[in-house]
């Protein structure tokens, strides 16, 4: 498991300890929700790097997504990497990654 994936895992169970009824009711709003933490925690990640942390940490996904867990991961992450919050958080990251090398050259 990646390490993006077994953060994914911990955020989860965490957010479940929190809220055990979700467990029952809706792993898609988790898997929203944990995937834009992820986003914006890791603005170096790319959009291969936020799926494979859904396919390795999100609870029961082999079972809930049967035939269909990479299209599921790539709709999700999509979605996530459109959300306005999560946009900016990581074109700020970038802008500041860039503002430090060009103080370097």
């Amino acid at each position: 498991m990646s390490p993006l994936g077994r953060e994914y895992a911990h955020r989860a169970e965490r957010l479940l300890e929190r809220y055990p009824n979700a467990a029952l009711t809706d792993l898609h709003r988790l898997d929203w929700m944990v995937t834009r933490d992820l986003a914006r925690a890791h603005p170096e990640s790319d959009k291969e790097a936020l799926m494979r942390a859904i396919r390795e940490g999100s609870p029961r996904i082999e079972e809930r997504k049967r035939g269909h867990v990479y299209d599921y991961a790539e709709r999700t992450t999509r979605y996530v990497l459109l959300d306005p919050d999560v946009e900016r958080t990581r074109g700020e990251a970038v802008r500041s990654a860039n503002r430090e090398r060009d103080r370097w050259f």
